[in-house]
């Protein structure tokens, strides 16, 4: 490995918001290494009820919350549109981001992908915090207090792009773009 990419790592994740949790890991990450290449796996998939913000919405939250701690300049984030093909996934994150030499990861299935490649987990990881995007949604369908669970640009991003009725919506069994009137998906009966 070039010694300069030991000083980069990866931190890969779908985002789906991105919350708090992200953020203290992030945080740390940049706190470690001079560079950290953000992944935002999945960039393709949205309005689904897993993954209902789009790859754009996703960059948004981060740049926002990052500018707002002025580490902007210090991250690369990278919408990456390939995730359920765990062979690919990490030769397509190599392929398109910038140079790294580690993951930063507490994920046992991501670490164990990079792992493969031969990047290792970083030393440097946090513990502690378990909060998931699954909790957010879930807070954010159910009209509970989910603004207390991601940072503030990231509610301000949610909020103006109609985030917490797509959420509603979509938990609710609703497609989004037939709710919406628009095209249905390939194969779906009328």
């Amino acid at each position: 490995m070039r010694p300069e990419l030991a000083r980069v790592c990866v931190f890969p994740g779908r985002f789906q918001p991105f919350h708090n949790g992200h953020a203290a890991g992030l945080t740390h990450a940049a706190s470690n290494y001079e560079r950290v290449v953000v992944a935002i796996s999945n960039a393709h998939v949205s309005h689904t009820a897993s993954d209902p913000f789009t790859g754009g919405e996703r960059y948004e939250m981060i740049a926002a919350w990052a500018r707002a701690l002025s580490i902007w300049d210090r991250l690369d984030v990278i919408p990456v549109p390939v995730d359920d093909e765990p062979t690919a996934w990490v030769a397509t994150i190599r392929a398109i981001a910038p140079g790294f030499g580690c993951v930063y990861t507490r994920s046992a299935w991501t670490r164990a992908l990079f792992d493969y490649w031969g990047f290792p987990n970083s030393d440097s990881l946090i513990q502690g915090h378990s909060l998931s995007a699954s909790e957010v949604r879930a807070s954010m369908a159910a009209g509970g207090a989910w603004r207390s669970l991601v940072p503030l640009p990231v509610a301000e991003i949610i909020e103006a792009c109609g985030g917490v009725s797509r959420v509603a919506d979509l938990s609710d069994g609703k497609n989004h773009r037939l709710h919406t009137g628009a095209a249905r998906e390939p194969g779906e009966s009328r």
